[in-house]
């Protein structure tokens, strides 16, 4: 099994069976059509106040179920967004060839598109006596090169929507920044020139730190007397 057959394995299929993540971190299931693109992106549309899309306002992953048609089934999980302008018009190219009544739809209040983007698949075959178990991953790495697992995407072809996914993976990995080492109320006097004032509260730990706090006065007052010498 490589990346042609598996895209047309779930090509073949126009149901499946999406999962989310409620606000309690449980799941919910519901069954959506969808189509799919080269890129292994699948495309769905659902109703602003579903629990699924409400869901994905809060945590963007998602998991689906597609086949189980002799045996065969899809395991699929990604990353969900909202695609806009031509991204938009060219999945509803694709979609509503494949569900002409998905144009009626679009007067529907509320109505809105989802695009779910690959990060891990899973090919299962139990027809035989050993069965076939292929996985597939969105993004190179250390995972891509056990046994049974493919890179999902040609890393010559791997553009700016890796990168955007994994820099929005980073960035929710990293911890939240903390409070200022200094309390506010604590507050450092300098004189400059005769002048009095507060100097602001210290950069926080994370910071690079300065050396020093100095006014364009002093530094004006320096170069003077080096002219002088």
């Amino acid at each position: 099994m490589d990346r042609a057959p598996l895209l047309g394995f779930i090509r073949r299929h126009s149901l499946g069976v999406e999962a989310t993540v409620s606000p309690a971190g449980a799941p919910q299931a519901a069954v959506v059509g969808f189509v799919v693109n080269d890129a292994f992106e699948l495309f769905f549309d659902t109703l602003d106040q579903t629990r699924k899309f409400q869901n994905l306002g809060r945590d963007p992953k998602i998991a689906f179920v597609i086949g189980w048609d002799e045996e065969r089934t899809v395991q699929y999980e990604g990353i969900a967004d909202v695609p806009r302008g031509a991204e938009l018009e060219r999945f509803q190219g694709i979609y509503f060839a494949k569900f002409p009544e998905g144009r009626e739809r679009q007067l529907w209040p509320g109505l809105v598109y989802v695009r779910v983007r690959p990060r891990w698949i899973r090919y299962s075959d139990f027809r035989e006596a050993t069965p076939e178990v292929v996985e597939f991953e969105g993004r190179r790495s250390r995972a891509s090169r056990r046994r049974n697992v493919v890179p999902l995407e040609n890393p010559t072809n791997a553009g700016g929507a890796t990168r955007r996914l994994r820099a929005r993976a980073a960035a929710a990995r990293r911890p939240p920044r903390p409070e200022s080492a200094t309390p506010a109320s604590r507050t450092d006097r300098w004189h400059c020139r005769g002048r009095r004032g507060t100097r602001p509260p210290r950069p926080q730990s994370w910071l690079p730190q300065k050396s020093g706090f100095r006014c364009r006065g002093a530094r004006r007052a320096r170069r003077r007397s080096r002219a002088a010498r």
